[in-house]
């Protein structure tokens, strides 16, 4: 109970505190909007933008974040409270929390306490799901569900459960996990079925009856979504649902060949600070400390990584977050580590190496908090845009940096009184600096760089004397989600506004000067808005509202 507790803790502090106070960003506002439209049509097929059909990844984020906001209480973004950061990012929030939670039942479950705690301290203080474990994008769900399928479908094979119990379950939740981003999950879920009977040539588990009634159950819940997405879309909506994605991703040239060359680097990158202590697999004693059926267990680990990672790899333009849900099974990796590397004896090439890293380890934090004080204390307005971005109150400075100094004096001495580190303490220490330096840090740098548009859009609003508007063609859904009313789409052409609110927005075209992209009758322009997410840069999308004179 007590790891349990200090798991939650780290994972609460690491993506909770502060969030509510980072701008929605990014394709955030997009998620939302297909929740809120699927709230106000009671559509729950197709997903739409402006009331206009948008052929999506499949739906099942945007069922759960509706269903955060009808929780809430609230339909209309601005207008109830029950439409805002944190009921879009709760759903993401309580993914993060229950993957952390997920990591440390089954590394306990299959390598031991120490190993579980490791495991669900990394996951929610890795380098990825701190930048993107915080928000309402789908690899939080996704890595959710398609882990939980993974390591469940591992516990209940491993543990002598009948077939039908582990390919049902493991089946269900892989179903969910492809409604959510489509076919990552099938190809993941199956690979590692596939790769782990053949291994251990378990054939008649991997032909079984029960085996296909699980594909079949597979197939016949995304079926409930599908065949009605199917009657109102065709095959064109099918297309674009589960493949669009990917085949406009493909490249054979020096793209491939560089991508193929630095994800490995990338990925470690996202798997900081933690993806240092995967070396600690090279050492001998380690591997010869891991018994016999452990090895059947850490095989069967690294065989569910190759369908999750591969199709990552070889894709060029493939973006280093789709291989989040690898990111559960690197942390029991970890965890494995770290426990295997606490039965070491003294004087050995594996304790020094412990000693002198977690020594280093102390030294780099002080080393950070005194900085981050530094930058705190010095910077102003005219200082370089990096140190504005990691500026923050002294107050939460100070309290950071004593948070840091507690750990490194815990990390030290886990070192200083015997050869051989002890790395529970050092790992609890570590975990709960890494929690501290994302609800201080990371959390400031988010909320100091980022163009708060509901803010901005909020301002709009005092200058437009109507909150009836309606857009010349489809307008961004930043604007679209943050403005309090549905805005109607008309066509861009003379009688655009006639019946309607006199009021209308449209997107800034590249050349204000082509009047064919300008509204084609008088009007006078009211304010306008820059959808760029950084602070600063106004080279993004921008948006104009403007008053009809005629």
């Amino acid at each position: 109970m007590r790891d349990l507790i200090i798991v939650l803790t780290i994972a609460l502090v690491s993506i909770v505190v502060r969030t509510g106070r980072i701008p929605l960003q990014a394709e955030e506002t997009r998620r939302g909007q297909f929740a809120v439209e699927m709230l106000r049509s009671g559509d729950w097929v197709m997903t739409t933008q402006q009331g206009l059909p948008f052929i999506d990844r499949p739906p099942a984020q945007y069922w759960v974040i509706a269903a955060s906001f009808a929780l809430a209480g609230g339909v209309e973004p601005g207008v109830n409270a029950g439409v805002g950061r944190w009921t879009l990012r709760a759903p993401t929030l309580i993914s993060t929390v229950l993957t952390a939670l997920l990591v440390w039942w089954f590394a306990r479950k299959q390598w031991g306490d120490l190993a579980g705690l490791t495991a669900g301290i990394a996951y929610p203080t890795m380098a990825m799901i701190l930048d993107i474990g915080r928000l309402a994008e789908t690899e939080a769900q996704f890595a959710l569900l398609l882990s939980a399928s993974l390591l469940i479908w591992q516990y209940l094979y491993a543990s002598g459960r009948p077939a039908w119990q582990h390919f049902a379950i493991g089946y269900t939740l892989c179903a969910l996990a492809a409604l959510t981003k489509g076919t990552q999950a099938p190809v993941a879920f199956g690979g590692m079925v596939v790769l782990i009977l053949a291994w251990r040539r378990d054939w008649n588990t991997l032909f079984s009856i029960w085996h296909a009634v699980g594909i079949a159950l597979l197939a016949g819940i995304i079926a409930i979504w599908q065949i009605p997405s199917f009657a109102a879309t065709g095959w064109k909506g099918v297309w674009e649902s589960w493949f669009m994605e990917a085949s406009n991703r493909t490249d054979a040239g020096l793209g491939l060949i560089k991508h193929l060359a630095t994800f490995p680097f990338q990925l470690l990158g996202e798997l900081l600070p933690w993806s240092l202590t995967l070396l600690i697999f090279a050492f001998p004693s380690v591997r010869t400390a891991i018994a016999k059926n452990e090895k059947r267990s850490l095989a069967s680990l690294l065989l569910t990584l190759v369908p999750i990672i591969l199709p990552v790899w070889l894709v060029a333009s493939a973006n280093i977050r789709y291989a989040m849900p690898a990111v559960p099974i690197f942390a029991i990796l970890i965890g494995i580590a770290i426990s295997k590397s606490a039965n070491t004896t003294a004087k050995t090439p594996l304790a020094r190496a412990l000693k002198w890293s977690t020594r280093g380890l102390s030294v780099l934090i002080v080393a950070a908090v005194i900085a981050m004080i530094l930058i705190s204390l010095i910077t102003t307005t005219s200082s370089p845009t990096w140190m504005q971005y990691v500026d923050q109150p002294i107050w939460l400075a100070v309290l950071q940096a004593a948070i840091g100094v507690g750990a490194a004096i815990v990390i030290y001495r886990s070192s200083a009184g015997s050869d051989v580190p002890t790395p529970r303490q050092a790992v609890i220490a570590g975990g709960f600096f890494a929690a501290a330096f994302s609800a201080c840090t990371l959390a400031g740098v988010y909320i100091n760089r980022t163009r708060d548009v509901e803010l901005l859009v909020h301002e709009a609003r005092a200058a437009v004397p109507s909150e009836e508007l309606v857009s010349l063609g489809t307008i961004h859904h930043q604007f679209v989600f943050n403005w309090p009313r549905p805005i109607p789409v008309v066509s861009f052409d003379r009688d655009a506004s006639n019946g309607q609110s006199k009021y209308f927005v449209f997107n800034r075209p590249d050349d204000e000067n082509d009047a064919s992209r300008m509204p084609p009758f008088r009007w006078r322009e009211i304010t306008r808005i820059e959808l760029n997410r950084h602070r600063g840069i106004n080279n993004g999308e921008t948006v104009i509202i403007g008053e009809r004179l005629e």
